[in-house]
């Protein structure tokens, strides 16, 4: 087995919380097309530079190809991918800002959030790194409700400070759980009590990385692995567990919800096999929304690399 590179997380982050604001300040002085083009530079000195972030795009393009897409592992492609990422950024913080109106393109299956939240209901939202899931909730009249987004990374606690110097209101909370201890399984446990949304991606293997939060799946025709921290969750909270992805295309965004389960069974004898199982499920339906959005996926580090 091939050595496993560096942990996504362990690759340093390229945004820091000045350069954000200072782009932000290029929007709401100059407005959409100057910040656009503002940012051209600004990716393109990163594709040239970033080697492996490069690479990573081009196979998920190759695997993307080989799967069945019409999309071309190319350079230019490639470079269209990150201008996608650099796009999306601009949405990701607007969206937690009072007066953000996002074109909308269709939202299927609203209801079965609202209805929910309706019964004070508590439960998980699976996201993933595809499109722009921040921007879901604004667009599905979500955003009067909390939503606690769980993270892997300490760089949380610097993106919540800029997004309560956007909208000191704002009920979307970032909760670091690089070291997921008692104390934060009570404090989670009591917010799902208390009918609030749990949120966390479903396509990024959390610290510390040593294979017991992964199980292996077949994803674009290769195994790659999934962490299972969702589903653990869902279960040791006894509540439902919804998929959600929200992309944006030329006619405005599109959010899709779907119950992945009601309840999550986890048989004794039988744990590891119906995590994988879960896990799959998720893989599967990520596949497809990939399909239907190739180049909104932002995984810019080498996907299918071994955790084993």
């Amino acid at each position: 087995m091939r050595q496993p590179t560096r942990h996504w997380a362990t690759i340093g982050e390229k945004t820091f919380a000045s350069g954000i604001l200072l782009l932000l300040h290029v929007y709401r002085l100059l407005g959409a097309w100057p910040f656009k083009l503002f940012l051209y530079p600004v990716v393109g000195f990163y594709f040239i530079t970033s080697a492996s972030a490069r690479r990573a795009s081009l196979a998920y393009l190759q695997r993307m190809q080989l799967s069945g897409s019409v999309v071309k592992p190319n350079l230019r492609t490639s470079f269209r991918h990150f201008v996608h990422f650099a796009d999306g950024l601009l949405d990701k913080l607007l969206a937690n800002t009072p007066d953000f109106k996002a074109p909308v393109a269709a939202i299927y299956n609203r209801e079965l959030a609202t209805q929910l939240l309706d019964k004070k209901q508590g439960f998980l939202i699976l996201t993933s790194h595809l499109g722009t899931a921040e921007v879901a909730r604004t667009i599905a009249k979500l955003s009067n409700r909390p939503l606690n987004v769980l993270t892997h990374t300490k760089n949380s606690q610097s993106f919540m400070a800029i997004l309560k110097k956007l909208n000191p209101n704002t009920t979307f909370n970032l909760i670091e759980t690089s070291q997921f201890d008692p104390a934060l399984s009570i404090k989670l446990s009591e917010k799902v009590a208390n009918g609030e949304i749990i949120a966390v991606a479903g396509d990024r293997v959390p610290v510390p990385d040593d294979g017991k939060h992964a199980v292996p799946c077949d994803f674009l025709g290769q195994t790659a692995y999934f962490p299972t921290g969702g589903y653990l969750l869902a279960f040791m909270f006894n509540c439902p567990i919804l998929l959600m992805f929200c992309c944006k295309s030329a006619l405005g965004y599109t959010v899709e919800y779907e119950v992945l389960a009601d309840k999550i069974e986890l048989p004794r004898q039988n744990r590891a096999a119906a995590l994988q199982g879960y896990a799959q499920q998720y893989a599967h339906r990520l596949a497809q929304a990939c399909h239907k959005h190739p180049l909104e996926w932002f995984n810019f580090f080498d996907f299918w690399r071994a955790y084993k």
